[in-house]
């Protein structure tokens, strides 16, 4: 999309752990049921991000760009050309995805009702003006889309629904990536700060902020355990807890900031991004290896 002036820009960890929860889900479930075609999980991973992407050009065109960088008006009118195309080119495959799980009758039941949460969640996300009244919670709805909505979609479009086990992985998965989000907005609180934002530090302040963060990571890592006990899996998800000591440094590195000394904002970043990630990879690896 070259010459696309974007001021929402998408977020590539959310997109990237919303695909891995889904993804860690339909590989859950498909030990269980091997029947399932994988077509249906492409056509499901279509959905996850058709509404997401959908809502995103839809935001960019409702975005007036700024002169001096787009240039004459038929450079404007290039652009929203491309951005129509792009919104027509998706939402064919979108009807294409839902044409496939109907066929299979894959979207009943409670899948539809997780699918039914993902578009709500991303419709408050990004519909304008919905979405300014919703700012401070956007780590909360996040969260949310990539587990359970993102985990459970993945399981029970194979007619899977979720066990006591996987709920307690479905906990843990939420309040993991909703600790991470945290983490990411601290670089921007002197921004929202300075242009008055109602971003969620600036509403509840950092200090709460920071004890929420170590609240979501002490509950995610015991939700977790909590599941490889349940499942009876400890030896074979033991790499996916340990993993979780990342998150010991990410609690340093903030009380470090609440003390006043100099945030390495990029170290703590990349922390928070890599162990929800690595979590979602460490647990895709032991489900496909056992």
């Amino acid at each position: 999309m070259s010459g696309i002036n974007s001021r929402e820009k998408i977020d590539w960890f959310f997109v990237a752990a919303t695909l891995s929860s889904y993804t860690l889900g339909f590989i859950f479930a498909n030990r269980v049921n091997k029947t399932v075609p994988y077509l249906v999980t492409l056509a499901g991973i279509i959905l996850i991000l058709f509404f997401y992407l959908i809502n995103w050009l839809i935001s960019q065109l409702s975005t007036e760009p700024f002169a001096g960088r787009m240039g004459a008006p038929g450079r404007i009118y290039q652009r929203n050309n491309i951005l129509y195309g792009t919104i027509f080119v998706l939402s064919f495959v979108g009807v294409g995805a839902v044409y496939v799980l109907l066929k299979y009758h894959s979207l009943q039941g409670q899948a539809m009702i997780w699918l039914l949460g993902l578009i709500f969640c991303q419709f408050l996300l990004l519909s304008k003006p919905i979405s300014y009244t919703t700012t401070p919670y956007h780590w909360l709805l996040k969260s949310l889309i990539i587990a359970p909505f993102g985990l459970f979609f993945g399981c029970t479009l194979q007619g899977f629904f979720p066990s006591p086990a996987m709920i307690n992985l479905g906990i843990s998965v939420f309040l993991g990536a909703g600790s991470a989000l945290i983490v990411l907005m601290f670089k921007e609180y002197a921004s929202d700060l300075n242009r008055k934002r109602r971003s969620f530090l600036i509403t509840v302040t950092w200090e709460k902020g920071l004890l929420l963060h170590h609240f979501l990571y002490v509950a995610s890592l015991t939700s977790l355990i909590l599941f490889a006990i349940i499942s009876r899996g400890t030896n074979i998800y033991w790499p996916a807890i340990a993993w979780q000591v990342f998150g010991l440094y990410e609690i340093y590195l903030l009380e470090q900031l609440a003390r006043g000394i100099r945030p390495n904002y990029p170290l703590m970043d990349a922390l928070a991004i890599f162990r929800v990630l690595g979590t979602l990879y460490l647990l895709i690896y032991a489900l496909l290896i056992h």
